[in-house]
């Protein structure tokens, strides 16, 4: 069986976890209990708010109680535990701990991504309302222009008293279109489409 085939049909392999009942878990995300008849009884996802993960309750061997990931389950169970690596849902979509959604990186690695889908693009305005430099997120304007990521974050969110910086230009996120119409309002032309 191929990887597709995983994907395309829901698979079940016994989690290499040691614990006090056989469980198994799916490739679309499902963890059961299996039954000495064979029978099984699915086991219910919950919340948990500490971790703000998706879990499910297993039993050790010494019948303690434990809350695992069901991320982690799924992961472990068919991608198998990778030493300084840690799984992540590519849609980051809680619930939808299916295979072909589970990555696999390093803990910076997966910073990296979830920093970089919080980036906005800036748009640097001059007092004619000409977009003279697009900057990628705060950190790339703070560096090219001088100031600090949180002066430039409150400044492109028109947090600021002044429209104008210090060097005579005007900042404001691309997606902000309320801050960016008041720019043009101030400057006294059309703001471009």
């Amino acid at each position: 069986m191929d990887h597709n085939d995983l994907i395309s049909t829901e698979v079940w392999r016994d989690v290499p976890i040691d614990t006090l009942y056989h469980y198994q878990a799916s490739t679309l995300g499902r963890i059961r209990k299996v039954l000495p008849d064979g029978k099984y009884i699915m086991l219910k996802p919950t919340q948990d708010e500490k971790s703000n993960t998706i879990t499910v309750t297993l039993r050790l061997p010494n019948d303690r109680k434990i809350k695992k990931c069901v991320l982690t389950i799924i992961g472990e169970t068919f991608l198998g535990k990778k030493e300084g690596y840690k799984f992540y849902l590519k849609n980051k979509i809680k619930t939808d701990a299916r295979l072909c959604n589970i990555g696999c990186a390093t803990a910076s690695e997966i910073s990296k991504m979830a920093n970089k889908s919080k980036r906005k693009t800036i748009f640097k305005i001059d007092n004619q309302g000409n977009v003279v430099e697009i900057y990628t997120d705060t950190r790339d304007c703070a560096r090219k222009s001088f100031f600090s990521q949180q002066a430039i974050a409150s400044r492109c969110a028109g947090n600021r008293k002044s429209i104008f910086a210090n060097d005579g230009y005007a900042y404001c996120y691309e997606d902000n279109t309320k801050y960016m119409k008041e720019i043009y309002k101030h400057i006294g032309v059309e703001m471009p489409c």
